[in-house]
């Protein structure tokens, strides 16, 4: 009978077989675990999905208006039956919003949701600038756009003269201007806001934009056209405030603002 031997290669050979075997055996294992980990995650994932958009937990309840100082409370929540009741993340924001952007005051609306059931309503209002007077005050905002139209006279708002409107206007109605009005009227809120003296603008004719109007207190001051505007009004608040004018009566003439002339008593 002869000795059967095996070498030492063959050996090994099984040796790294049943190695072989153990990785894949393992490598399996584990892919199975996370299929069943995903499946599970997945399932979790799925239940707290029905369960938000069903349980009357996440029903919008509460509805907050945050930014309006000139919309009246009552005008915002004849709106917001839109989405009360409605769930939060499946109410319809966008006819929201398009309702609230009906209110003239309205510049810009973002929504701020508040889990699990309240929702801010953030609310950017126009800036009223002007009014023109027609049987009532007729507040605009910088580009024109009618934004009320009130029996009370606001005295915080510069008087527009010289623009022509139609009998029917109504609040988000645009006035009717061409280009040069409208750059008159953005070119003087820009310098009304930057504006850091004690002088109060209250009236500003423009029938002529070659010869614009703009008066302070008592005193008149003829403009000429919209060019360098800026630096015809610092020199007429200049005049004002050096010659001590500000109680007095007439006209400051700085259309040319290099030789400005005045008569003011």
């Amino acid at each position: 009978m002869k000795n059967t031997r095996i070498s030492k290669n063959t050996t090994k050979k099984v040796i790294k077989y049943k190695k072989n075997n153990k990785v894949v055996a393992l490598k399996k294992k584990k892919r199975r675990f996370r299929i069943l980990l995903f499946s599970f995650f997945c399932f979790c994932v799925i239940i707290i999905v029905i369960l938000f958009l069903t349980l009357n937990t996440f029903s919008i309840k509460n509805i907050e208006f945050i930014g309006n100082k000139n919309i009246s409370i009552i005008e915002l929540k004849d709106k917001e039956n839109i989405v009360l009741g409605k769930n939060i993340a499946l109410a319809s924001y966008e006819k929201f919003k398009k309702e609230i952007y009906k209110i003239p005051y309205v510049e810009d609306v973002v929504f701020q949701l508040k889990l699990p059931d309240k929702v801010n309503v953030l609310i950017t209002e126009k800036e009223a600038k002007f009014f023109l007077y027609n049987d009532g005050y007729i507040i605009l905002d910088k580009h024109g756009t009618v934004l009320k139209i009130d029996n009370n006279k606001r005295e915080d708002l510069i008087e527009i003269l010289g623009i022509e409107i139609k009998d029917d206007l109504k609040p988000s109605d645009k006035i009717e201007m061409d280009k040069i009005h409208k750059d008159i009227l953005l070119e003087f809120t820009d310098l009304f806001l930057k504006n850091t003296s004690n002088l109060n603008p209250y009236k500003l004719d423009v029938t002529n934009v070659s010869d614009l109007v703009l008066y302070v207190d008592n005193i008149e001051i003829k403009m000429g056209d919209l060019y360098n505007i800026k630096n015809k009004l610092n020199s007429a608040f200049t005049i004002i405030d050096e010659f001590d004018l500000v109680e007095k009566s007439g006209y400051i003439d700085v259309s040319n603002f290099n030789k400005p002339i005045f008569d003011c008593k």
